[in-house]
């Protein structure tokens, strides 16, 4: 068996001298606030605010992530269906969304045609629905 030299050994970490906890902390907590750094915003972060209108597309109207992928890119929004999926990450096929949060007063009455002919059903944000909406009507019908 070799034996290890006892003065090889990396040094235990230094020793702290001696603070006073008390004021260091009292310091910590009187530091102003400074204002976060602006990043950049990414495909990714977009992709996840229009996240709930396009799971309904995908599941309440069976679109393709080719398709969803299409209309993005008529907004400039240019995204591969393949990554597309990987943002929005796993989608449940047997996820039924939830009755609109659209107050009565907004829904046309039963038997009334939606103000936009053929019009997607409305939910998600009030700018997700506004851009899928624009969206929609600024799609070439088949």
């Amino acid at each position: 068996m070799k034996k290890h030299n006892i003065e090889h050994r990396k040094p235990s970490a230094s020793p702290v001298r001696s603070v006073d906890v008390a004021a260091l902390s009292r310091e910590l907590a009187a530091l102003p606030a400074v204002p976060p750094t602006a990043r950049p915003r990414t495909q990714r972060d977009l992709i996840e605010q229009l996240r709930e209108p396009l799971i309904e597309a995908l599941v309440d109207r069976h679109y393709s992530f080719a398709a969803l992928a299409e209309v993005l890119s008529q907004w400039g929004i240019d995204i591969r269906p393949d990554t597309l999926r990987r943002y929005l990450g796993p989608v449940d096929p047997n996820r039924r969304v939830s009755p609109r949060r659209v107050p009565p007063a907004d829904r046309p009455p039963v038997g009334e045609p939606s103000p936009v002919p053929n019009a997607p059903p409305r939910g998600g944000s009030p700018d997700a629905i506004v851009r899928l909406d624009t969206a929609w009507a600024e799609t070439p019908s088949e």
